[in-house]
């Protein structure tokens, strides 16, 4: 069970509806599936934080990575159902003290198990991540995993607050940013400016992209498509790479609708289409469109035929047809016409029949 970074190009609502399922992710479920209060189990995980911590003291380790195989095999006898066989996302890495490094694979190994919430009560998953902890992780490294713990559920719980306060969804870019602005506050206010920006740093840098090309779509909505996509590449140079890839990948794809709906408007040559679609995607994949613009023309003159052939039927049976009559000229003609029953049924659909 692999956790992918939330991909929000595009619309308003896209946007909207990717932050708030995010959001939702980290709200804390309710109360019913464990026995304490989730403020009692968090005050219990900054207890137990606090006393590793008192015995922690640097030393030189030899393995400075745990990765998701090593944990998983140190996990696998107390994985519930739902977990067993699947693959375990993050890592713990160490830095040349034996102390933990704070970083997203972190987390995604709590998440990992927080998956599980509802098939396991609170304290059991919590219980299951601390078991690991002490096991996979040096005494040197046990308190900062055990402190991160905590100030994960309390991330988690303060983000259930924030989500359940707001009420219905933001309907607007500013109200959205507003709850956007909140969420980091919170991150800093919980888990310390460094480590917030260690941990969502890529998060933030991407959701506010997001907002800005909502605004951008808003205030510059007499652009043409080819000026939007320009405005949003110059928006998207200072993205993290992961992202800033999946958004050129994405602007591609506009670009190469665009451009090639104007060339055939302007009734383009095949060669023209081809020249334009290597500048953007290559050789070999212009040449795989071209392959696939011949068959659609082909399949499209197919269909042309197959409608003339059905008019001029039509046209012969003249006004007394009965129903039989047109089932059977239209049997007739897609045996004719067609070459497999998923064509029969395809051109019977375009036909309206």
């Amino acid at each position: 069970m692999q956790h992918k970074p939330l991909i929000i190009v595009g619309g308003l609502s896209l946007a909207l509806v990717g932050f708030y399922l995010a959001l939702d992710q980290l709200k804390a479920k309710p109360s019913n599936i464990h026995t304490g209060t989730p403020e009692q189990v968090i005050a219990e995980a900054y207890a137990d934080a606090q006393r590793w911590q008192a015995s922690t003291h640097s030393v030189d380790v030899t393995d400075k990575v745990l990765d998701a195989d090593k944990l998983y095999q140190l996990a696998m006898q107390d994985l519930p159902a739902s977990l067993q066989g699947t693959a375990m996302d993050g890592s713990f890495r160490l830095d040349s003290n034996g102390r933990l490094i704070v970083e997203p694979s972190v987390v995604r190994i709590f998440e990992y198990f927080m998956s599980s919430i509802g098939e396991d009560s609170l304290e059991t998953i919590i219980a299951r991540v601390k078991n690991l902890i002490e096991a996979a992780l040096p005494d040197s490294a046990k308190g900062d995993a055990h402190l991160l713990l905590a100030q994960y559920l309390d991330y988690r719980q303060q983000q259930g607050d924030l989500l359940e306060g707001s009420g219905q969804m933001a309907s607007n870019v500013d109200e959205l940013r507003e709850t956007f602005n909140q969420v980091k506050q919170i991150r800093r206010d919980i888990f310390g400016s460094a480590n917030a920006d260690s941990l969502f740093e890529d998060e933030e840098s991407y959701m506010a992209f997001n907002l800005n090309s909502m605004e951008l779509n808003k205030s510059q909505a007499g652009q043409t498509e080819l000026e939007n996509i320009a405005s949003l590449r110059a928006l998207a140079i200072d993205l993290p790479e992961s992202h800033r890839r999946v958004v050129e990948e994405q602007l591609v794809q506009r670009e190469l609708d665009e451009r090639t709906l104007l060339l055939k408007q302007d009734n383009a040559s095949a060669e023209e289409l081809r020249v334009m679609r290597e500048q953007l995607i290559g050789t070999e994949a212009a040449e795989r469109l071209g392959q696939l613009d011949i068959q659609r023309s082909a399949w499209q003159q197919r269909i042309d035929n197959l409608r003339q052939d059905y008019q001029r039927g039509l046209n012969q049976l003249g006004d007394s047809a009965s129903a039989d009559d047109k089932e059977n000229l239209i049997q007739s003609l897609l045996a004719q016409h067609a070459n497999s029953d998923s064509e029969r049924k395809r051109m019977k659909a375009m036909l309206g029949l």
